[in-house]
């Protein structure tokens, strides 16, 4: 049952609406201050700096790693498509060769997937039914 504490609400509203609009306004102020990023800057330098070194060193290590590509990966990727065209060249009834039935299989381990995920979920909801009911 639900117990009524306090007095009853009746009368005019008049003092709720300024008191509305200052928390309105101040919840305006802190969200303008909030989205300012050049005002969070100022007021956090530490977390300016770590994010700004952070950003950097991505940058850095971001370019340290497509010129190591570049300078040493170019002769590798090379050969091997070289030996792909040649392994298509001798097979290339190999190139695209398909598994009759494989969209069947695929298709009804999904479906047994899917039935024992449900069986397992009704269980465990069965099974925790009593406990949470107390």
């Amino acid at each position: 049952m639900l117990a009524v504490v306090g007095p009853p609400i009746v009368g005019p509203i008049d003092h709720i609406v300024p008191r509305a609009r200052v928390r309105k306004g101040a919840l305006d102020r802190k969200r303008h201050e909030l989205f300012d990023m050049k005002l969070q800057a100022r007021r956090h330098p530490r977390a300016t700096a770590i994010v700004a070194g952070a950003c950097f060193a991505g940058l850095a290590l971001g370019g340290w790693a497509i010129v190591h590509e570049i300078a040493h990966g170019r002769g590798r990727r090379w050969r091997e498509r070289g030996r792909a065209l040649v392994r298509v060249w001798r097979r290339p009834e190999r190139l695209a060769s398909r598994r009759q039935g494989a969209m069947w299989e695929d298709l009804g381990r999904r479906i047994l997937v899917g039935a024992l995920a449900y069986v397992a979920t009704e269980l465990a909801r069965r099974s925790l039914r009593p406990l949470l009911a107390r």
